[in-house]
């Protein structure tokens, strides 16, 4: 799906950057004991691992897990 996305980017601006993430569950939370998965992507979607048109977006839930993580409303940046 997302080879297919880029190659429509590709086709009407190459300028463009493509953000792709993976599923966030249940790496967010601690199900199953809190595993954590891989991504699932081993190259960025229709491109190689080094192409300056792809950004991977790892966000996650942190806030959800715990208060004291957010006290100011946003995860402290270290």
């Amino acid at each position: 799906m997302y080879e297919k996305i880029f190659n429509v980017y590709q086709k009407n601006d190459w300028s463009k950057i493509m953000f792709y993430e993976p599923v966030q569950t249940p790496d967010t939370f601690a199900f199953l004991g809190g595993l954590i998965f891989p991504t699932g992507f081993s190259k960025n979607p229709g491109a190689d691992s080094n192409s300056e048109s792809h950004a991977l977006n790892d966000h996650t839930y942190c806030c959800e897990v715990s208060e004291e993580m957010c006290a100011e409303k946003e995860p402290p940046l270290d």
